[in-house]
């Protein structure tokens, strides 16, 4: 009777399960990237407001009335801008993850 080399549990061929894992992480890997350009194609389609003030919010940590002076724009302006550019954002996380 012919032995194999299996792991401590005695069921699966050892390196199987790697490989297993390396087919899922590749297609993870490859689901993140789809989701960062397509995250990085609706940001780029926001208006010069919007992705201003993203921008000045999320890298800059500024305030809306510190984004409202930065941008020229009323503080309102750049709430709206804020709330349309954010909800514009998770739409493409939320087609990505498809029907729930």
């Amino acid at each position: 009777m012919a032995t194999t080399d299996t792991d401590e549990g005695g069921g699966t061929p050892r390196g199987q399960e790697a490989i297993g894992v390396g087919l899922s992480q590749t297609h993870e890997s490859s689901g993140r990237s789809q989701l960062a350009a397509a995250v990085r194609a609706s940001f780029e389609s926001l208006g010069r407001v919007e992705r201003g003030a993203l921008e000045l919010a999320h890298n800059g940590g500024l305030t809306v009335r510190g984004i409202a002076e930065v941008l020229g724009e009323e503080p309102g302006a750049v709430r709206l801008a804020l709330r349309h550019a954010l909800s514009q954002l998770s739409a493409v996380g939320r087609e990505d993850a498809g029907p729930a």
